[in-house]
C-alpha cells in the first residue's frame, strides 16, 4: 500500500551559529556577553584594584562600564625602590603592607611581626573594608564589585599575597519589580562569563572568592562578614 500523499521535501541542515565566546584579548576593548558588548580594560582594572580601589561593573542593558571607589583617604607615594624586577613596586596593596613590615627586619621574634601585623590590618585594611561597605551599601542597582585584599604573611620574610573578593550584589533581589537589565546582569551565566574574562586576561588575583549579596553589612552571618571573607578567600583558619 502506497500513500497518494506527495513525498515530504527535506529542509536542508541549518547552519549551526556561532557560539558566543568571551574574547581573551582585552585589548580589542570589547568582551562579547550575551548579545552585549563590554568595555573593559585589564590594565586599568588591574591598576585600579593594586590601588586598593573597590571596581564595580554596573550593566545599564547595552553594555559593562566600569565604575571606581577609592577606598583610601589620599593616594601615597609607592615605595622608593630599586630599579630592579626583584625591587618593582607591586601596587599600593602589596606595597604598603611590605613597608610595615620592613621596619621590623628578617629577625624580628613572632610577636613583634603579629604587633606590626596587627596594626596594618586596623590601620589599613580594615578600614578600606569598611569604606567599600559603605559604597555598596549605598547603591541602588545591581553590579559586579571586586575588592582586592591583601593576605597577611606570618613572618616578615613571607611576602604578602593579594586576593580578589567579587561581590555579585544585587540590592533589589526581593523586588518583584526588578528590571529585567538586572536579572540579566546578575544572572549565573553572564556572571561566570565575565568572571572568566577577568581571569583569563589576568585582572584577578591568584586568590578569588565569589559571593552573592543583597545587604552590604559587615557582620556576624552575613555574607560580606569580614573575617569570614577572609578564610575563606586566603584558606586561613584564622584572621591574625
Amino acid at each position: 500500500f502506497r500513500s497518494s500523499a506527495p513525498a515530504r521535501r527535506r529542509e536542508p541542515p541549518r547552519p549551526r551559529r556561532p557560539s558566543r565566546r568571551l574574547s581573551r584579548e582585552l585589548s580589542l576593548k570589547t568582551i562579547d556577553v550575551v548579545a552585549a558588548e563590554v568595555p573593559i580594560d585589564a590594565a586599568t582594572l588591574r591598576a585600579k584594584l593594586d590601588d586598593g580601589d573597590l571596581v564595580c561593573l554596573i550593566f545599564d542593558g547595552v553594555s559593562y562600564e566600569a565604575a571606581t571607589a577609592p577606598t583610601l583617604a589620599a593616594k601615597k607615594p609607592v615605595l622608593a625602590r630599586k630599579n630592579s624586577a626583584r625591587f618593582a613596586s607591586k601596587g599600593r596593596l602589596i606595597d604598603d603592607c611590605t613597608a610595615a613590615l620592613a621596619k621590623l627586619g628578617p629577625a624580628a621574634d613572632p610577636a613583634a611581626t603579629a604587633a606590626a601585623l596587627r596594626v596594618f590590618l586596623s590601620s589599613h585594611q580594615r578600614p578600606r573594608y569598611a569604606a567599600a561597605i559603605r559604597h555598596l551599601a549605598g547603591l541602588t542597582t545591581a553590579c559586579v564589585a571586586i575588592l582586592r585584599l591583601v593576605r597577611l604573611p606570618s613572618e616578615p620574610t613571607e611576602p604578602p599575597r593579594a586576593g580578589d573578593l567579587v561581590v555579585v550584589y544585587v540590592p533589589s533581589e526581593h523586588d518583584p519589580s526588578r528590571s529585567i537589565v538586572e536579572r540579566t546582569a546578575t544572572s549565573p551565566v553572564v556572571v561566570n562569563q565575565v568572571h572568566d574574562a577577568l581571569t583569563n586576561n589576568a585582572v584577578l588575583a591568584p586568590y578569588t572568592i565569589r559571593v552573592e549579596a543583597n545587604d552590604a553589612r559587615d557582620a556576624p552571618g552575613e555574607p560580606l562578614h569580614y573575617d569570614s571573607v577572609y578564610k575563606k578567600l586566603f584558606q586561613q583558619a584564622r584572621v591574625l
